[in-house]
């Protein structure tokens, strides 16, 4: 981490799932022509059944699945870049929290880092999908 060319904090916004932040990033695609009014305003509604009366633990938990593929559409964007990354949990939270003065509503995810590997990456191996996949009460 300490010789990266750059460290990225994925952070998840708690306010992300409201009807307030819907409305403006959908105006935007009406604005772009990409969407009517009348679509935004249906979004806005669901997002507000959806999310109006969700507690901040199911808000987390959206937040680490959403930002999780925010992440890997990062790092395979970097890759095909010719970058190479490291997601890493692990980190002293709180003393990164206080450091940058990250707002309460801010959710730590993970941290990336990017650069040029100095050498190749030990190979690894992964589980056999059928050792990890569940189909209809046969694991």
């Amino acid at each position: 981490m300490l010789e990266a060319s750059a460290v990225v904090a994925l952070l998840g916004d708690l306010n992300a799932y409201s009807v307030e932040n819907s409305d403006r990033l959908n105006q935007n695609a009406v604005d772009g022509g990409y969407m009517t009014e009348e679509v935004k305003e249906k979004i806005n509604d669901s997002m507000d059944d959806f999310s109006g009366h969700a507690d901040e633990q199911a808000k987390r938990e959206w937040l680490m699945i959403d930002s999780g593929l925010a992440a890997m559409q990062f790092m395979l964007a970097a890759k095909a870049r010719g970058y190479d990354t490291l997601p890493m949990i692990g980190y002293d939270v709180e003393a990164f929290r206080k450091e940058f003065d990250i707002p309460d509503n801010l959710v730590n995810v993970l941290m990336i880092a990017i650069g040029k590997a100095k050498k190749r990456g030990h190979a690894s191996v992964r589980l056999e999908v059928d050792k990890v996949t569940y189909w209809n009460g046969k694991l």
